[in-house]
């Protein structure tokens, strides 16, 4: 039986990646076997590629995994940075001397994670060494690192320089040419927060919020200079400079007794990010929108424990005004960059809520001169937030909280000033004096705001708002 052979047939397809232009030809025959294309040995080497990485990363971890036990930590330490090396090397090899650019991705990928890891390693023997906060009564043994000599942690300290400063910046280079430079300052200079021998709780929380708004405001300055970095190797480049910052959190929530500083900068820092990745998604459309609404109960959980936090400082029971001024102004943050305006008036709405209600009753828990000022002030901006989400009934709920807290406050002066004294005459002598001269001057400018005001809360209709909405 005679095998019958059609004609072959070369078909071109290009291939932009690379810049490369790349002529596949299909022969076709009757043995399937002989069918070849462009695009499975694509695949092919991919997952040859997936395989050979992890391969090669076990068997380095083996290789430094055998003797782990023998010698004392900064030994272990070396073991450790020789890795990043390793690392280093492989990409190096891959990409200059194979021109394989992908596979040394990897390498250089891993090799930057493999950067804060040894920091935090070196920040482990620094703090056995010179605990700046008195050192732990009880140091986690897990995280026990200990040397005992300060020209070992000299030594150490400048092997690190020289090994992961030139694996830092290799490593974007490759990731991201043009921000290279940029890239390993900020990261290193990061990382370079692990190394203060403080593990005081509050310390390391107020210190990781920092890093992390000093990082999202870098990424996304550099971003708008920077295309390359919305690429995919731009954004693992972006993502790795959080790496030290989220070292910091964990390591002080697994390993030390977290407290409100730790959940209120954890809160806020979710909270950042979210807003940040909403602003990087196309608007408006149902991702960003469901972002940003994900950030709502975010701020409700850090307003929570920055409230206690204020609560256990001062001696005045201030928990529910200060809640619901964080959680507020972190609802009007999201509501300013919010793609629908529904949301938008929603969020405002539910801000000034949770401001008249948390101050109301604050006020009958506390009916001081104080409260009832802060009350009247608050009932003010929750009329101002009605007036710009053309809401009549918040509106009218600002008003009554401000009276309730005027109420207050003339409550708590006849209460607790004696009108026949000399001083208190001669304090509400020079305050008529004021308010006079301020009527005459602006007098006619007060009367035609407050007309204008009365104006438009008495022409804000349902209808109008929903017209709005819907724009």
């Amino acid at each position: 039986m005679s095998t019958q052979r059609f004609p072959a047939k070369d078909i071109a397809a290009s291939d932009s990646r690379d810049g490369e232009q790349i002529t596949a030809s299909k022969v076709y025959t009757s043995n399937p076997l002989d069918i070849t294309t462009s695009s499975s040995f694509s695949g092919l080497s991919n997952v040859l590629r997936i395989i050979g990485g992890f391969s090669v990363v076990a068997s380095m971890s083996l290789f430094l995994l055998q003797g782990w036990d023998a010698g004392n930590d900064i030994n272990r330490y070396y073991l450790l940075l020789s890795q990043t090396l390793l690392l280093g090397l492989g990409g190096f090899a891959l990409s200059y001397l194979m021109k394989e650019n992908k596979g040394a991705r990897v390498f250089l990928g891993l090799g930057l994670l493999s950067v804060s890891a040894n920091i935090t390693t070196l920040g482990a023997l620094m703090y056995s060494f010179m605990p700046w906060d008195g050192g732990l009564a009880q140091y986690p043994s897990v995280a026990q690192w200990s040397v005992n000599d300060s020209l070992s942690i000299g030594l150490a300290l400048c092997s690190a320089i020289a090994i992961l400063l030139p694996a830092t910046l290799f490593g974007f280079k490759v990731m991201a040419r043009q921000s290279a430079k940029p890239l390993t300052i900020v990261y290193l200079l990061s990382n370079a927060m692990l190394l203060i021998p403080v593990r005081d709780v509050s310390f390391s929380a107020a210190l990781a919020a920092g890093m992390v708004f000093f990082t999202l405001a870098f990424s996304v300055k550099q971003c708008a200079k920077d295309n390359g970095l919305r690429t995919a190797e731009g954004k693992f480049s972006r993502l790795v400079l959080f790496v030290p910052s989220i070292i910091l959190l964990v390591r002080s929530t697994w390993l030390y007794q977290a407290n409100e500083v730790l959940y209120s900068a954890m809160g806020l820092i979710v909270f950042m990010a979210l807003r940040v990745l909403a602003l990087q998604m196309s608007s408006p459309s149902t991702a960003r929108r469901l972002v940003e609404l994900a950030a709502l109960p975010v701020a409700i959980s850090t307003a929570i424990p920055a409230a206690s936090l204020f609560d256990n400082l001062l001696v005045a029971n201030i928990a529910l005004p200060v809640f619901a001024l964080i959680a507020s102004a972190l609802f009007v943050e999201v509501a300013l960059r919010a793609s629908f305006t529904k949301d938008k008036s929603s969020i405002l709405v539910s801000a000034s809520l949770m401001l008249s209600f948390s101050f109301l009753g604050n006020l009958l828990m506390d009916n001081g001169i104080l409260a009832g000022l802060s009350t009247c002030f608050v009932g003010l901006i929750v009329v101002m937030m009605g007036h710009w989400i053309s809401q009549r009934f918040i509106v009218a709920l600002g008003i009554t909280t401000s009276l309730l807290g005027l109420v207050n406050v003339l409550y708590g002066l006849l209460e607790n000033v004696d009108f026949l004294n000399w001083t208190s005459l001669a304090i509400l002598g020079a305050l008529a004096i004021i308010i006079g001269s301020v009527v005459e001057r602006h007098g006619l400018v007060i009367r035609q705001r407050i007309k204008e005001s009365l104006k438009r809360v008495k022409t804000i209709a349902i209808e109008d708002f929903k017209a709005e909405a819907n724009q």
